[in-house]
């Protein structure tokens, strides 16, 4: 005869098969999630990481300025359409430890590329287009300019052809508006005029291997543009000055100054002499046309016939007679004040020792003239 069953039997019975319903039950929505979320993880991967286009072999260049942070590489990427996602691509960046390996530069990349290669070939170098680094310092002609890069060794073409490409002004002035304030008295000018001189920026630069003499160009007016800024602009407004002219009075800053904390100075004693109508009697305008160096110009010299002589001509040269900087553009537009008193505005200035390169500055004519009879002698041993 079979045992009946007891009460204590039948509940561990019922309780074990709870228990293991649960239990598959469990096992059962364990797999789903895992399944869920390989799924879900595999799908993002290859949602995210795969190439843009797998069959575009085409080259995109991005550049990536100096300083950029992860997340605005990540910008630049998406912007070229090379990722899909940002986010993503932080993560993934920090997740390599790679954001500092990356250097500003200019690199070749392909939307065929998976995330992966992209962080790669940003990290290892590979993908980066071999660069020239140049500096043209500050105050330089676009003689000088062209010779300092032929002299350099590093491109392919000599100064007679950077000058021929600076003749092409027509050309530069449908990229750049600016330019189209130079005067028309310039462009047709028949004296050995550069059109362009004043807005090839100095600076450091960063130029492909084999960069040609037009890439270099826009490349400087770019950084030019991208310096005289909306501020500078504004207030040009207010002084009633077009972008050539505040061009022209910075070039003549930066040529007589010597000394940076003097360039406001020396435009207050221009702008004060403008608003008298006084000659300009600038130095550096004659020495554009001589190409001499010597601290003081000669009688002869002050009596060349040119546009840049402001010995023989009232107001601004015909042109800018250098490539300024920041400071001396700055300076330019925001003349020292306390030098533009009405009452008694500053009118000179006289170079005292040329190996220190500090100017005086008088507002009385009789001072000026004796200062000059003072600092003169020191002028003697200077050449050009």
């Amino acid at each position: 005869m079979s045992q009946p069953v007891t009460k204590d039997k039948k509940k561990n019975y019922i309780f074990l098969k709870s228990f293991f319903r649960r239990l598959l039950i469990y096992i059962f929505s364990i797999g789903i999630v895992i399944g869920s979320t390989t799924y879900a993880v595999k799908y993002t991967y290859n949602k995210f990481t795969k190439p843009m286009d797998a069959d575009n072999e085409e080259d995109v260049v991005v550049v990536i300025p100096m300083g950029t942070s992860v997340r605005g590489i990540g910008s630049i990427l998406y912007e070229e359409g090379l990722i899909s996602n940002k986010g993503v691509f932080r993560i993934f960046m920090e997740f390599a430890d790679g954001s500092s390996d990356i250097k500003a530069g200019k690199y070749k990349l392909k939307k065929s590329m998976e995330l992966a290669e992209i962080i790669e070939s940003l990290t290892t170098g590979e993908a980066a287009i071999p660069q020239v680094r140049f500096t043209i310092p500050e105050g330089r002609t676009i003689r000088q300019i062209a010779n300092a890069l032929d002299e350099s060794g590093k491109f392919d073409f000599n100064e007679e052809e950077f000058l021929a490409e600076a003749m092409n002004i027509e050309k530069y002035q449908e990229r750049f508006p600016d330019l189209k304030a130079i005067p028309r008295e310039r462009l047709e000018s028949e004296e050995d005029i550069y059109p362009l001189e004043g807005y090839l920026f100095p600076e450091t630069y960063f130029v492909d291997e084999g960069a040609t003499p037009e890439e270099i160009i826009n490349t400087m007016i770019a950084q030019f543009v991208k310096v005289y800024d909306s501020r500078y602009r504004a207030r040009a407004r207010e002084l009633g000055l077009t972008v050539d002219e505040v061009i022209t009075l910075a070039s003549t800053i930066q040529r007589e100054g010597r000394v940076t904390d003097e360039f406001s100075k020396i435009s207050a004693v221009f702008h004060n002499r403008l608003e008298k109508g006084m000659k300009l009697e600038s130095d550096a305008t004659v020495q554009y046309i001589t190409g001499s160096n010597r601290p003081a110009v000669t009688a002869e010299e002050r009596n060349i016939e040119s546009g840049y002589n402001t010995y023989k001509n009232f107001g601004l040269p015909i042109g800018p007679i250098a490539c300024p900087g920041e400071l001396a553009i700055k300076s330019a537009l925001y003349p020292d004040e306390d030098m533009m008193d009405p009452e008694e505005p500053y009118l000179y200035f006289v170079l005292m020792d040329p190996r220190e390169g500090r100017h005086s500055f008088n507002y009385n004519y009789d001072e000026h003239v004796s200062d000059t009879k003072k600092y003169r002698p020191l002028w003697d041993n200077i050449s050009d």
